[in-house]
């Protein structure tokens, strides 16, 4: 039976790509910081408490995974979005969203490169709002919030060439405007079908690594 991590998996797009997971007959691991996630359920199924931004929490989710053989797939979808609506940088916010968004995702991932399983795949929920090539205006507001996904961009750029030539697959998604907190209630998505779209990407064997993907098709970063 194939794994797949997946983080933030409490809400939103986290949780509704851990039950596509779980109904296509993976073994989830679903992280949150609390380590509860009431409405999953399944045999096939862990939840792990993970706090992205903390060494301990990382380590330990690391081991569970090693122990356990290792995992197939790597979903980062753990994220913030602290200064909507705000053209103005805050430092604190741009911190705090750093840590979660960029480092909190760079820390998982290396820790968890070890322990993915040949073939493997590692998706990380980018946003348009982190793409250079959007018009300017697309831009003008929480900044924080896009600057880390720029820089999470190219930390997709940078690991999908360390890999090069491996079958490990490595790719940015952006899910589209999703109905969910983070949304807000106007998205013109569902978290299902965002759901369906990173595991579209997350299984298939013949995409191209280290590409920048929206609604099936891949788009300029």
């Amino acid at each position: 039976m194939k794994k797949v991590l997946i983080t933030g998996a409490n809400r939103g797009i986290g949780l509704a790509t851990a039950k596509k997971f779980l109904n296509e007959g993976y073994f989830v691991y679903a992280t949150c910081r609390t380590g509860q996630i009431p409405e999953l359920e399944g045999e096939n199924l862990q939840i792990l408490q993970l706090d992205t931004t903390s060494g301990a929490f990382i380590n330990d989710v690391a081991t569970v995974v090693e122990t356990a053989g290792g995992i197939d797939i790597l979903i980062n979808n753990a994220g913030v979005l602290l200064d909507l609506e705000s053209n103005v940088i805050n430092m604190q916010k741009l911190r705090d969203t750093m840590e979660v968004n960029f480092f909190g995702t760079v820390a998982v991932t290396e820790a968890l490169i070890p322990y993915i399983n040949n073939v493997g795949s590692i998706v990380n929920l980018s946003s348009s709002m982190g793409a250079f090539s959007e018009d300017i205006s697309a831009n003008s507001y929480a900044p924080s919030y896009d600057i880390s996904k720029a820089a999470l961009n190219m930390y997709t750029r940078s690991l999908a060439g360390r890999y090069v030539g491996s079958d490990l697959h490595v790719s940015s998604i952006c899910p589209g405007w999703v109905k969910t907190d983070m949304g807000g209630p106007n998205g013109e998505r569902a978290p299902e079908d965002a759901a369906n779209d990173i595991f579209k990407l997350a299984t298939s064997t013949t995409i191209p690594t280290g590409q920048f993907w929206l609604l099936g098709e891949t788009r300029s970063w």
